[in-house]
């Protein structure tokens, strides 16, 4: 398990190359996009708020959040490990704090994800995170919202 503080620092010109360099094992490149195109989509969507998973002061993983006030809308559109630090147990301390933020940005609303159905191992997460299945995809992936405190709120479009 974890042996160190996990804790979300922001991307920035001195750990952008340790994080492009990070990779999740070979078996789950397809389910989701390569880091420098996650922090790429930062620079260029405004709602994208990225962020560097630290284990004490190593670079691990990176996380990313998109939030558009106008409607409310607060995703994780991005979360990894890297493969070295896997099965550790880091990833839930750096989803609690991810959804942290984003109930704090958000108002406190529902919260979504797009999840590729044959990643077992998110899909359990995010399930054990109070997610669940909308029964709508996106690109073949399942789009799974954790209700607002308080019920749930209707999916936007």
């Amino acid at each position: 398990m974890s042996s160190g503080q996990v804790e979300l620092r922001a991307v920035t010109a001195l750990n952008f190359d340790a994080l492009i360099a990070l990779q999740v094992a070979e078996d789950q490149r397809n389910f989701l996009n390569s880091n420098v195109e996650s922090i790429a989509w930062a620079y260029v969507a405004p709602e994208s708020r990225p962020f560097a998973i630290y284990e004490d002061d190593t670079p691990i993983g990176l996380a990313t959040y998109g939030y558009i006030p106008a409607d409310g809308r607060c995703w994780i559109s991005h979360l990894m490990i890297d493969e070295r630090h896997q099965g550790r147990g880091l990833g839930r301390p750096a989803l609690e704090q991810l959804l942290v933020r984003m109930a704090d940005e958000s108002g406190g609303g529902s919260l979504l994800v797009a999840v590729n159905p044959d990643n077992g191992v998110a899909l359990r997460m995010y399930e054990s995170f109070g997610f669940s299945d909308t029964g709508r995809r996106q690109d073949g992936e399942l789009i799974l919202q954790r209700p607002a405190p308080g019920g749930e709120v209707p999916l936007p479009g």
